[in-house]
Parts: structure tokens; C-alpha cells; sequence
């Protein structure tokens, strides 16, 4: 499950966003630059509720804002129930940032794969998520393919990684378009494309209404 609800959200919330970000306490300073969602947490609700046609209630999130690639991971949590996942872009500088959602699934816990690349430690902020060493195609992941990555979507998108590091996985492309909303299941990995600049986003996280 994957879309993009185009311009729906207006210039002047964005930069209401942006302002609260602005003034927030930043967490984990450094690569991660995290912040609470404050009043908006729930400021979507009913119109993903609408987009998925089944309540959702948000339960976690937080901004974000950095200049390196987050590498592939997911950020399902089983106590949180946090299936659904929205990324509302904000603001970037430099060339435009690609949001790619592969179409493998991780049904555990979130993880980060460190890929070629030393384990990254990181802060421990309240478990959000764990790197771990290796590579995809090295786990328990569904929906492998079996071939190596499709090489437009490698020579475009990701070649700040290791072309072997993505055997057998395969995607979809999103821009990181400020005014859209990028819905999808947050069991599906995703990764930041190669981006020369800072992005500024806000990701929402959210699950079933129980009745």
C-alpha cells in the first residue's frame, strides 16, 4: 500500500510547520535533528482515516531534518500497532530529495540495515529503532525478487550504496514534493534517496481506532 495525496495540505500550514519546528527542542542533535510533533500530531487524522477507509488515530511521529540519506528501515512497532505511515514533506534546499518505498516487507520490529557500512549506534531514544549489520536479502524479508536491484532505480536514485547491498529488492520513486502527503505501510522498507542539500519533514505514525 502506497500513495501520494497531492497539494492537500497549503502553503501557510507548511509554514506553520516549519515554525514549530523552528522553536521545538531539538532531540538527537547531529544526523537525526528530531522533534516532537506538537500540536499537529493529530492534526491528519480523519483525512488518512479517509485515504485508508478504516479510523486511524496517530500514536507516534516526529520532524526530521537532515543533510546524509537515511539508510533502508522500517518503523513498525507491535505495542504501538503503528502500521500506517505518512511522510508530509516541508521544505528542502539544493536538488530535490526522492522518498523510495521498496516493495519488501520486514513484519518485525524496526530496524536499520547497516548494509557494507559499521552498525550505527543509535541514541537511545526511547527504542524508536536498531541498527543491525548485513544486508537485506540476508533476513527474513518478504517479497525478495531474487535479482539484483533494477539498475535505472539504482543508477537514479541510490548509487551512494553498494549494488550488491540491494539484491532483491525492487520500488517505487516519490518525490519529496512539500503540499503532498506520502501514505504507506510503515511494515515496507524505506530509504532516502541521494540528495545533495537538507530536507525537513514531518512523519506521522498511526493505528486502528478501537471501538
Amino acid at each position: 500500500m502506497h500513495k501520494v495525496i497531492k497539494n492537500c495540505i497549503p502553503k501557510d500550514r507548511i509554514n506553520k510547520h516549519i515554525k514549530e519546528y523552528n522553536e521545538s527542542k531539538i532531540r538527537h542533535p547531529g544526523s537525526m535533528n528530531t522533534a516532537d510533533p506538537g500540536k499537529y500530531k493529530n492534526a491528519y487524522d480523519e483525512l488518512v482515516s479517509k485515504h485508508i477507509g478504516i479510523d486511524l488515530t496517530c500514536v507516534s511521529g516526529n520532524y526530521y531534518k537532515h543533510n546524509l540519506p537515511y539508510m533502508p528501515h522500517t518503523d513498525y512497532k507491535s505495542h504501538l500497532g503503528n502500521s500506517i505511515n505518512i511522510v508530509i514533506p516541508l521544505l528542502y534546499d539544493g536538488i530535490q530529495p526522492r522518498f523510495i518505498i521498496f516493495d519488501q516487507k520486514w513484519t518485525y520490529e524496526s530496524v536499520t540495515w547497516s548494509m557494507h557500512l559499521p552498525v550505527k549506534q543509535f541514541a537511545p531514544f526511547c527504542g524508536v529503532n536498531t541498527a543491525v549489520k548485513g544486508c537485506m536479502h540476508e533476513y527474513d524479508v518478504l517479497n525478495l525478487t531474487d535479482k539484483p536491484i533494477n539498475k535505472k532505480l539504482y543508477d537514479d536514485h541510490l548509487y551512494h550504496m553498494n549494488p550488491e547491498d540491494l539484491y532483491g529488492m525492487s520500488g517505487n520513486v516519490t518525490h519529496f514534493n512539500p503540499g503532498d502527503i506520502i501514505l504507506f505501510d510503515n511494515q515496507n522498507i524505506h530509504c532516502t534517496s541521494m540528495f545533495d542539500g537538507t530536507k525537513l519533514g514531518l512523519s506521522l505514525r498511526y493505528t486502528r481506532v478501537r471501538k
